[in-house]
């Protein structure tokens, strides 16, 4: 977790940091969290949400809340 974050506080866009952050707080049970990387997400796209990394992590949270 602290490879993520230090990636993000140099770029803030880090597109793979946001999307392996979200997919690493699902995998601690913190679902809140995982939405928040989503929303960065959405935003760090260059195509208002339109990325492999936004569609992976989104993919990723509804299988999580499938199994819920």
């Amino acid at each position: 977790m602290e490879h993520y974050q230090r990636a993000l506080k140099i770029d803030s866009n880090h597109r793979s940091a946001h999307e392996y952050l979200g997919e690493l707080y699902l995998d601690m049970n913190q679902l809140p969290n995982a939405e928040k990387q989503l929303a960065a997400l959405k935003k760090a796209c260059p195509w208002f949400g339109k990325c492999e990394e936004f569609e992976d992590l989104k993919e990723a949270i509804e299988k999580y809340k499938a199994k819920k």
